[in-house]
């Protein structure tokens, strides 16, 4: 049989876009509520505006991507975190622990390994003194759980935050924490 060659198809143009390999240099803050609802920055290079642009929280098989925007004038980009949904290993105490990671295209993520903390909320359960002058100046002393030393530290009263520093951290029942 004699072989004839088929007339090839026209080529076919389908739109693509390159983005520059992206990295994560920093996150803050690095933990929030187990509820989610903490709004998150993340800066690195090569980051751009992009309706795939997702941020992804890994801690062992649970995985959450949720969306995110990219803000020109901090050059970062910006999510909410989504509600804890991790588990941790049997006999292990669960951290809250996660790796985050981002995606500009939704295929492609980083591989920065930074890492954010889902923490339980602090419950107050008590504080003293009960009372002092409307100037303010006085050491009030907060016990309670579940509360973090950071460097953001802050109590609120009524609407208004005032910024505290942990003075010490009593590893007991209950726990305290001594906020100036």
């Amino acid at each position: 049989l004699p072989f004839a060659p088929r007339p090839c198809s026209p080529p076919i143009s389908l739109p693509a876009q390159l983005y520059d390999r992206i990295n994560i240099d920093a996150i803050a803050p690095t933990l929030g509520s187990r509820r989610g609802g903490t709004a998150l920055q993340l800066t690195g290079p090569g980051f751009a505006a992009s309706p795939q642009l997702a941020v992804c929280f890994v801690k062992g098989a649970w995985r959450a991507e949720v969306p995110a925007a990219y803000d020109p004038e901090s050059r970062c980009v910006v999510c909410t975190t989504p509600p804890y949904g991790g588990q941790p290993k049997e006999g292990e105490e669960d951290t809250g622990d996660c790796t985050v990671e981002a995606s500009i295209n939704g295929q492609q993520w980083t591989w920065s390994s930074y890492h954010f903390s889902f923490t339980p909320d602090p419950v107050l359960t008590g504080f003293e003194p009960a009372s002092g002058p409307m100037e303010g100046g006085v050491t009030l002393k907060l016990t309670g759980k579940s509360f973090s030393a950071t460097p953001t530290l802050a109590v609120r009263f009524d609407s208004i935050d005032v910024p505290g520093r942990t003075v010490q951290v009593r590893w007991q029942f209950g726990g305290g924490v001594q906020v100036t």
